[in-house]
């Protein structure tokens, strides 16, 4: 293909072919990649922005785990402490007797009475303040 024998026409046909060429990779660039190139870095921010969200629920669900286990850790402690060291409300000096003998046996001590004393205070009739206990040592 020598360009110095070919006529005027034939170079401008040559000519307007690759202007035609460049104006449809153009075209092509312009309205197929870009828009696609678009789309993709589109696509990737909204895949990180998901992940973030995924990865802050995640971390939510194990706090929340955490916060369950201990809630519950603490619920079991609380029933614990009602059940054990808290008198129940319709037998208070009955469960205060009990808990008396029971420390005093661990001491050595024999309990020889335990009884209600109550208060003539003004303002307080007939409140009952603290069991009187008499003890003595085992032999």
């Amino acid at each position: 293909m020598n360009w110095q024998k070919k006529s005027k026409q034939e170079k401008q046909k040559i000519m307007l072919f690759v202007l035609m060429g460049a104006i449809v990779l153009g075209a092509l660039y312009q309205f197929v990649l870009v828009p696609q190139m678009n789309a993709h870095d589109a696509g990737t921010r909204r895949r990180d922005e998901l992940q973030a969200n995924v990865d802050k629920a995640q971390m939510m669900f194990r706090s929340e785990l955490q916060s369950d286990k201990q809630i519950k850790d603490m619920r079991a402690g609380l029933e614990h402490v009602f059940s054990t060291q808290l008198p129940p409300s319709d037998s208070a000096l009955s469960w205060a007797s009990q808990a008396v003998y029971a420390r005093t046996r661990e001491l050595g001590l024999d309990v020889i009475s335990i009884s209600d004393m109550e208060s003539s205070m003004a303002g307080w009739d007939g409140c009952t303040l603290h069991p009187s206990t008499t003890v003595r040592a085992r032999k």
